[in-house]
């Protein structure tokens, strides 16, 4: 078949999967096999821990790096990748081309660390399939459109390869993964759990943004908003077809999709000396300390008592927080508990389903009453001790296993995505 009549796949790969030689040569493999029949856009990320120690490293030469100039080391990680995919391939007798976002003209705004793409220049992918079977580009990264580079933040090379994928049209994105799709909890963790065949948009989006991390929100909006068919599959298991995440043919009916659990949590909790007295130096406080981000939820147990959820802090900065929050006038007392989990069902059928008494058998007494149950249209939430969340997970998979098939049986994607795959 020609080159120029094949259809487009977009495939990407994470750093652990690129992470070595042995890996680089494994994926290699994938991407020669795929570009038979397709060609292929291959969108990898920095090889294994790279973007980290490349972070840690400006962190030893400066306390405060300039943002800019983070981005043009980061951006270094992604660039290494490319190449030495291309040269593996090219070794495979693969016509191969690396590029990076501004070789490619992925164009984002300005906001360095985080960057939105704004636009892709598809006839530059387009010019290079007529001398090559496969284009190597760099994810997490672009170019604004003075010529600044920047990256997409976390989840970036997700982002990347569907946006790409939107931009030419592409047949379908494959996100290569270490499992095997999207279960209905970690496979590494619940042994029970369920791989699904294929699921919603929109679960899909609920499951990543209440922690399963096996795909990026982001990643999954942008699928959504350009209906750019999705597969998660493993790199170290390509025989297995994946989960295929795309527009559902019609609505779930009360069906339950998955069970994220998500550790990292504390609790702070704020007593004020009067329930008339002015809270706004607390807002500050908090919005200095732990920014918009981090602080998940607040909750109002009376007039004057207060808690509030905050991710990634540790004992250290956890205990100064404390210690600010006391200090300030209308504050009688504060304090802060650590090792909290957030547990979400997922699901048409999760509000329903978690209120039930199958379920509050199992939570009873482990659930944090303190914080309030969590209800939105997809979703059902609570909180309990980091000490009980094993065993609140695997009990509650064990025990929802009946609502997962249902599940099963009404998720179905509309029937031209299917072919596709």
């Amino acid at each position: 078949m020609s080159n120029l009549n094949k259809k487009i796949k977009v495939l990407k790969f994470g750093g652990t999967s690129v992470k070595n030689p042995q890996r680089l040569a494994h994926v290699a493999q994938i991407v020669a096999s795929e570009s038979k029949s397709h060609k292929t856009v291959v969108v990898v990320s920095a090889m294994g821990n790279t973007t980290d120690s490349l972070v840690q490293l400006a962190g030893r030469c400066s306390d405060s790096p300039n943002l800019r100039e983070l981005d043009v080391l980061l951006a270094s990680g992604e660039q290494q990748s490319i190449a030495l995919l291309s040269i593996v391939l090219s070794d495979l007798g693969v016509r191969a081309k690396s590029f990076t976002g501004a070789q490619l003209g992925i164009v984002t705004e300005s906001n360095y660390g985080n960057a939105e793409i704004l636009s892709i220049d598809s006839t530059k992918i387009y010019d290079a399939f007529t001398s090559n079977e496969v284009i190597v580009v760099a994810g997490f990264q672009g170019v604004t459109t003075t010529g600044d580079i920047t990256t997409l933040g976390r989840g970036g090379s997700d982002t990347s390869a569907v946006a790409i994928a939107a931009a030419v049209g592409a047949e379908s994105c494959d996100v290569y993964t270490d499992v095997d799709g999207i279960f209905t909890a970690d496979p590494n963790i619940i042994g029970g759990a369920i791989q699904h065949t294929n699921i919603g948009y929109d679960e899909c989006l609920e499951m990543a943004r209440k922690g399963a991390q096996v795909i990026h929100p982001r990643a999954v909006e942008c699928a959504r908003e350009n209906l750019v068919l999705l597969r998660v599959r493993s790199v170290f298991n390509p025989g297995n077809s994946g989960t295929v995440i795309g527009p559902t043919k019609q609505p779930t009916a009360d069906s339950l999709v998955g069970i994220t659990s998500t550790d990292g949590f504390s609790v702070l909790e704020i007593e004020l000396d009067q329930p008339t007295a002015d809270s706004e130096a607390i807002k500050d406080a908090l919005k200095s300390a732990v920014g918009d981000v981090n602080l998940v939820e607040t909750y109002l147990c009376s007039d004057s008592v207060s808690s509030h959820v905050i991710s990634g802090l540790n004992n250290l900065s956890g205990q100064s927080l404390v210690g600010q929050i006391g200090r300030i006038a209308c504050v009688r007392q504060a304090s802060i508990r650590f090792g909290i989990t957030w547990f979400s069902l997922v699901g048409t059928g999760a509000a329903e389903i978690v209120t039930s008494s199958k379920v509050r058998s199992i939570v009873n007494g482990l659930i944090d009453r303190k914080l309030h149950l969590s209800i939105s249209d997809l979703s059902a939430s609570f909180y309990t001790g980091t000490d009980n969340a094993r065993q609140v997970w695997n009990l509650l998979h064990e025990q929802l296993k009946p609502e997962f098939a249902k599940a099963k049986g009404h998720n179905r994607l509309e029937e031209q995505c299917l072919v596709k795959v």
